[in-house]
């Protein structure tokens, strides 16, 4: 078993990209923020009015709704929304003290 299992990772079968995270970098243009790699190539289309930098596979995006109004939600490395945009549906802010 573990003569199999060394084999796998000589051969880089096992494991292959474990511990590679894909960088992403903020790019703006027309004021529409997106995410490109290492080589330039855009990962992320630039629809944002805003990104944050990528932590533990998130990032937080600010995007422009049909009513003119902007909402905020997180997506992954391939540009999907994972939380949001907006709150969740008939969420109500408790009262302020």
């Amino acid at each position: 078993m573990n003569a199999i299992l060394m084999t796998l990772f000589s051969l880089g079968i096992a494991g292959a990209g474990e511990g590679r995270e894909l960088m992403l970098y903020p790019i703006r243009q027309n004021d529409r923020w997106g995410f490109i790699d290492g080589v330039g190539k855009v990962v992320v289309p630039l629809t944002f009015l805003h990104v944050s930098r990528f932590s533990e596979g998130l990032s937080l995006v600010r995007v422009e709704q049909d009513s003119g109004d902007s909402a905020e939600g997180f997506i992954d490395k391939r540009g999907k929304f994972v939380i949001g945009p907006g709150p969740p549906p008939n969420y109500n802010l408790p009262p302020m003290l």
